[in-house]
């Protein structure tokens, strides 16, 4: 049904669709604007990201290929310890800007700054495009 409403209204910034109950959500606001995967020295797969920046381990920028409206946009991250299957990392956001977000990944445990590099890291980000 929802995709059905969508394809006859087409998209724009007005279009609501229904979920799976009688709520419905704005199409435009409940896109995620911005996600990517990475090693974090490297893009695994990504949508609206130009690229990444190793700044030190565990520590990486990512930069959108189109920037946020402001700071004020809500990101959500994961990783997967240094080999794949052993124990996730707590992810931190060092900076945020319209253009860019600064992630570091750390665990106590690990060391005496707690920081290492990930196996995989997944960022999301929501909010309005400039």
């Amino acid at each position: 049904m929802a995709l059905t409403q969508v394809i006859n209204k087409g998209i724009g910034a007005g279009n609501t669709v229904t979920g799976e109950g009688s709520a419905t959500t704005s199409l435009q606001q409940g896109l995620s604007k911005v996600w990517a995967s990475s090693n974090q020295a490297s893009l695994i797969d990504s949508f609206n990201v130009a690229s990444t920046t190793d700044n030190q381990s565990a520590d990486t920028t990512y930069t959108y290929t189109n920037a946020m409206a402001n700071a004020g946009y809500a990101a959500g991250s994961c990783s997967v310890g240094p080999s794949s299957g052993t124990q996730a990392g707590t992810t931190s956001y060092n900076s945020v800007a319209a253009g860019s977000i600064r992630v570091v990944t750390f665990d106590e445990s690990k060391n005496a700054n707690g920081r290492f590099d990930t196996a995989y890291q997944a960022v999301t980000i929501s909010g309005d495009l400039a």
